[in-house]
């Protein structure tokens, strides 16, 4: 018994005695290095951690003020994060290669023509990442770059320094709902991924502890059962067993611990994630309600504008029915206008003929006059010549009855003139009062005024 008590003290010294140093190495109780496994998780964030490192340097180096510099930074400083999300190497021409990195998001947009052919060539230039395979046939490396002759390349490139170099702080800087959802799934996935670890390791923990409890009780049965038979090369031989299986135990403990504090750190990411995601989703609201607003306003001067289409289509038909009883009038205007200068045109000749009969009643008047100067000489004559009065009676008699007829017809003659300029009076007369119902008495009265004649559609 005594010796089962020693052997467990040992075996539980060695285990408490294991230790990492300063620089990341297990060593046991007694200060000796204890190999520990690398796994393939470490040295993939190795290879991504030169990846990184030469993209910076390569970004470093590209001549500034050149044509699509900006887009070949943008493009190497997305290549580390595409190759830890294990997106597939890109190839073809530059439009093509360039519209590819775009639907994988390591561009926000494809840039011109001018700029499409330059950005493979700033980068080509600088680092084997981006290859020329033919007549402008381009080949960007992303998963490649994991592969031993690729990281052998990019390490030669490289300054070591370029692994240490701090980056600046973006926690603050929001991001996109694109960028949100890349981290989101990235998340996911390494959150499976842990997930799986962390069973491997439970697994492993508990085979592991299953063996140490074999060895511990086959220790206690050898010691029980040869309890009097130990010798010094037993015991050492059980000690460095037992210092394998500690150390063992130790890197299980420190895996362990470093996988939880990796699962601790992604599900605080995984809660950012989350919170910026309602950010996203809040703020996709408030753009949807702003977007229905825009559309109800949108609905509304659409309505306005119908109504305006409305009104304007019927003044267009009032200015039309206008326009109609314009021309109807513009016509009845130039009728009237026409049928005035006609009445104008009779009403000329009938002054023309008046003046003639007045010039004729004139010559009338002064031959009656002539006439009633010689009837008086005639009765002079008469009174002279008493003595043949006989003959003088039948003379005075065929001359007063040749007279009166002469006398009765010019007085017809003056009465039929009258007659026909009565009715001249009565047609000028309508023509004016027709004129004036339609707005023309001013004119009218001017062109009576001047004595002018009116052309028809002037």
């Amino acid at each position: 018994m005594g010796g089962s008590s020693e052997s467990e003290g040992s075996t539980s010294g060695v285990v408490r005695g294991a230790e990492r140093d300063g620089l990341g190495e297990a060593r046991g109780g007694d200060g000796s290095p204890v190999s520990l496994r690398r796994t393939p998780a470490d040295r993939v964030a190795e290879e991504l951690r030169w990846v990184e490192a030469h993209c910076r340097f390569v970004r470093t180096n590209l001549p500034r003020g050149e044509l699509g510099v900006s887009f070949a930074e943008e493009l190497l400083a997305a290549l580390p994060d595409a190759c830890r999300r294990r997106v597939p190497d890109l190839t073809g021409t530059a439009p093509e290669l360039l519209k590819r990195a775009v639907e994988f998001g390591l561009l926000t947009e494809v840039p011109s023509a001018r700029v499409v052919r330059a950005v493979p060539r700033l980068i080509a230039g600088l680092t084997p990442l981006m290859q020329l395979g033919g007549s402008r046939h381009w080949t960007l490396w992303i998963v490649h770059l994991l592969d031993p002759g690729m990281q052998a390349k990019i390490r030669r490139r490289t300054p070591a320094s370029q692994l240490v170099v701090c980056g600046p702080d973006r926690s603050d800087r929001p991001r996109s709902r694109a960028e949100l959802a890349v981290a989101y799934r990235e998340l996911r996935a390494a959150h499976a991924e842990d997930r799986k670890l962390v069973a491997e390791l439970h697994r492993e923990k508990a085979e592991l502890e299953t063996t140490l409890r074999e060895a511990d009780n086959a220790i206690e049965s050898m010691v029980r059962a040869q309890a009097e038979l130990w010798t010094e090369e037993k015991i050492t031989r059980i000690s460095a067993v037992a210092k394998k299986l500690a150390a063992d135990v130790v890197k299980v403990q420190s895996d362990l611990i470093t996988i939880t504090n990796e699962r601790a750190a992604a599900y605080a990411s995984l809660d950012e994630m989350r919170v910026e995601l309602d950010r996203a989703k809040a703020c996709l609201g408030e753009e949807r309600a702003a977007r229905e607003r825009t559309e109800i306003e949108l609905r509304r001067v659409r309505a306005a504008l119908g109504q305006e289409r409305a009104a304007r289509e019927r003044a267009e038909a009032e200015l039309g029915q206008a326009q109609a009883a314009l021309g109807q009038e513009r016509t009845a205007r130039e009728q009237a206008v026409a049928e005035l200068g006609q009445t104008q045109v009779a009403r000329r000749e009938d002054r023309a003929a008046r003046e003639r009969a007045e010039a004729e009643l004139v010559q009338a008047q002064a031959a009656l006059e002539q006439e009633k100067v010689e009837a008086e000489q005639m009765r002079v004559s008469r009174e002279e010549a008493l003595t043949d009065r006989s003959e003088g009676q039948v003379t005075l008699a065929l001359f007063a009855g040749a007279m009166e007829v002469k006398f009765q017809a010019m007085a017809a003659e003056i009465a039929g003139l009258q007659r026909w300029q009565q009715l001249a009076q009565v047609a000028l007369d309508r023509v004016g009062a027709k004129l004036i119902g339609l707005g023309f008495g001013r004119f009218v009265e001017q062109v009576e005024r001047e004595g002018g004649v009116v052309i028809a559609g002037r």
